[in-house]
Order: structure tokens, then C-alpha cells, then sequence
């Protein structure tokens, strides 16, 4: 939960320069995640669909249910 505030302080920033760019925000949020120990796959079990494959080069969000399963168990 400190590493998810930590993220938000930072996109908050005064100076606009200071604030990190989506990319740099998407590398800590899945950081977070992966040191949360809480994998994709038992985030949303119960749902049939694959989770979403999420990576700096990827911009697919076309499932909003999948991100929002996704997201859940890590924050």
C-alpha cells in the first residue's frame, strides 16, 4: 500500500517535469504487483477470461473488467 501511495505522491508532483510519464507510472504499478506476490492468475479466478497481458510496449485495454480484475487483488 506504501508503494501505491508513493506513486501517487510522485503523479502529483508541483512541477509537471517532476511527475513520472504513463510509462514510468505503469513499470511501478506492475512492480507493486509483483512484489505483492500476487500473480495475475489468482488475481480473478473466477473469471474465465485471461488476464490481461500487460507490458511497457503493450497499450490493449480494450477489456475494462479484465484491468479492473487485474488490479485488484495488487492494491
Amino acid at each position: 500500500m506504501l508503494g501505491l501511495l508513493m506513486v501517487g505522491l510522485r503523479c502529483t508532483a508541483e512541477s509537471p517535469q517532476a511527475r513520472p510519464d504513463m510509462r514510468e507510472v505503469l513499470g511501478m504499478l506492475l512492480r507493486i504487483c509483483n512484489s505483492s506476490g500476487i500473480g495475475a492468475s489468482e488475481v480473478g479466478s473466477s473469471d474465465t477470461s485471461p488476464p490481461p497481458n500487460w507490458s511497457l510496449q503493450s497499450h490493449n485495454t480494450s477489456s475494462s473488467s479484465s484491468v479492473k480484475s487485474y488490479w485488484e487483488g495488487c492494491f
